[in-house]
């Protein structure tokens, strides 16, 4: 066998396969999958073997069970070791942690671990990065790479290249090596996230590395921060959505269906819709879109549905204007429950602070539902101001009503919108846009994946 007809590997590392940094790990590596491995069938077009690896032995967020074993830990007796912590480190780690300020999000460790070495038997030929927080000791990790071997990492978030946090907050402090961090308890010049800038600058040294990232806004960080090699790549290609999962139901009948599940009435009053995974993140907005419900004066009763986990009635929704009425739909666990709240919705709500490219929002959109959202990270990149949607200028909850306020009022504006955003979804951020690029980001690294039979 020739090396192009050689089998090539490719490994999939994501600490998890679920929430939306997992959700969106998965389906990268679905859709290669489908398209690179099941659709060659028993002709093996495609020398190609694909190996997802996680944290642990999770359960698919879809409930689905096929093809389940694609996300079973591949070196089950080797992970578990990633997880241990050394007593001394650990210690160290958390005595910067013991006292944040309760509205901050994690701040993961980059050297707080027993060694996690690749076995010396681990082969293959690329290895492809998502979000790795808490699965492995980053010096001992990458030292196990070879120079040669080609390394993508897709990011998520901020992580790969600050000290520690995940969403810096507005904080440039990456850029300089970090230092003093206000994200942890008694911060230093020569504090935790000092320390994690080190770690993976001595980490990521000479290695192969091309980071791809969803959004321009997380893309001109990346490049920004001087952290990764000067041969580092750097490439932008966006989440994709499977369009045959999330299409538009007939709104008024997804109206009914949901709203017989609530117990209320959603038929004749315009819906809108708030989801997260974890809705307590004050990152992702729901303080500010509880002020800018409290601007709406709406002259009809409107109704929001919010979806994620979290507990939202201390936050008293339902008690800002007698004619909105709020109701939590708690954790939807499938897409077939989301595309059932998006469809019913006439508007999605996306009031993020600090966000890469949230999915909630490309579903929405491609169930024909009009996202209003804030200006700001990767939200530009498909909420196009009065085509796809409305953007609000900064963090201001007052714009935010405006703008919801604007569609309330419009019905065709919201129709309009919904079918272009649609649209918009089909043409840019398709499952198969996304494969497609990564296909071709990984013929240019390792070579093609077809037997040269078929090739001829």
């Amino acid at each position: 066998m020739t090396a192009q007809q050689r089998q090539k590997t490719i490994t999939h590392f994501s600490t998890y396969n679920k929430g939306g940094a997992g959700i969106a790990a998965r389906r990268i590596f679905d859709g290669l999958r489908n398209q690179l491995v099941e659709s060659a069938g028993e002709s093996n077009q495609n020398n190609l073997n694909l190996r997802f690896i996680c944290r642990d032995d999770q359960d698919r967020p879809d409930g689905q069970t096929d093809h389940f074993q694609s996300y079973q830990p591949f070196f089950y007796s080797w992970l578990p070791r990633m997880l241990n912590h050394t007593r001394k480190a650990a210690k160290n780690f958390h005595r910067f942690l013991k006292n944040r300020p309760p509205q901050f999000e994690v701040v993961s460790p980059t050297a707080h671990y027993h060694p996690t070495a690749l076995p010396k038997t681990f082969n293959t030929d690329l290895i492809h990065l998502h979000w790795v927080a808490f699965l492995f000791d980053y010096i001992s990790f990458f030292k196990s790479i070879h120079n040669t071997t080609p390394i993508v990492w897709t990011l998520h978030d901020m992580n790969a290249f600050t000290g520690g946090c995940h969403y810096s907050g507005g904080c440039e402090k990456y850029l300089s090596g970090c230092g003093s961090c206000f994200q942890i308890d008694n911060p230093q010049p020569t504090d935790l996230s000092s320390l994690g800038i080190l770690h993976k600058k001595k980490s990521y040294h000479r290695k192969n590395m091309t980071i791809v990232s969803p959004s321009q806004w997380l893309l001109n960080a990346a490049q920004r921060s001087g952290l990764f090699p000067d041969s580092t790549c750097f490439e932008l290609i966006p989440y994709g959505i499977n369009t045959k999962a999330f299409y538009p139901l007939e709104k008024q009948s997804a109206k009914q269906q949901l709203a017989e599940s609530i117990n209320s009435t959603l038929h004749d009053r315009v819906t809108l819709l708030f989801g997260a995974d974890n809705l307590t993140i004050p990152r992702k907005g729901i303080h500010q879109l509880k002020e800018a419900l409290g601007h709406l004066q709406p002259k009809s009763e409107i109704t929001c549905l919010i979806f994620g986990n979290g507990d939202v009635q201390e936050l008293g929704l339902d008690k800002l204007h007698p004619r909105i009425q709020v109701h939590h739909l708690g954790y939807l666990k499938n897409d077939v429950e989301k595309q059932l709240a998006y469809s019913a919705a006439d508007l999605f709500v996306l009031p993020s602070l600090e966000d890469n490219q949230p999915q909630t929002g490309l579903e929405a959109m491609a169930c024909q539902t009009p996202v209003v959202a804030f200006d700001t990270g990767g939200m530009p990149d498909f909420v196009r101001h009065r085509k796809t949607g409305y953007l609000a200028a900064g963090h201001q909850p007052k714009e935010l009503a405006d703008a919801i306020a604007a569609l309330i009022a419009d019905g065709s504006a919201r129709a309009v919108m919904g079918a272009t955003a649609r649209e918009m979804v089909c043409k840019e951020f398709e499952i198969d846009t996304q494969t497609n690029r990564y296909v071709e980001l990984y013929e240019r690294l390792i070579g093609s994946f077809q037997n040269s039979s078929k090739a001829a």
